[in-house]
């Protein structure tokens, strides 16, 4: 963003056309840095979705086979 408020020295047109490149390329990176933090944020998400699945059903497994500690089973 602060390329744009800078404008080339130079009223050269090839000055020009670089200072416009390295626009796009600063563009591109931030485009690129942004989809790269999403993929890993969402990487991050389904692992956590992945681990609470994973315990709920051992947590269903143990209630099921009589090893659950939290569950107390009594017999008169």
């Amino acid at each position: 963003m602060c390329l744009e408020k800078v404008r080339p020295s130079s009223s050269s047109k090839y000055k020009h056309a670089e200072w416009d490149e390295q626009r796009v390329k600063c563009f591109e990176l931030a485009g690129d840095l942004t989809l790269l933090y999403l993929q890993e944020q969402d990487k991050l998400q389904q692992q956590q979705q992945q681990q609470l699945q994973q315990q709920q059903q051992q947590q269903i497994t143990n209630v099921n086979t009589g090893t659950d500690p939290a569950v107390d089973i009594i017999c008169f």
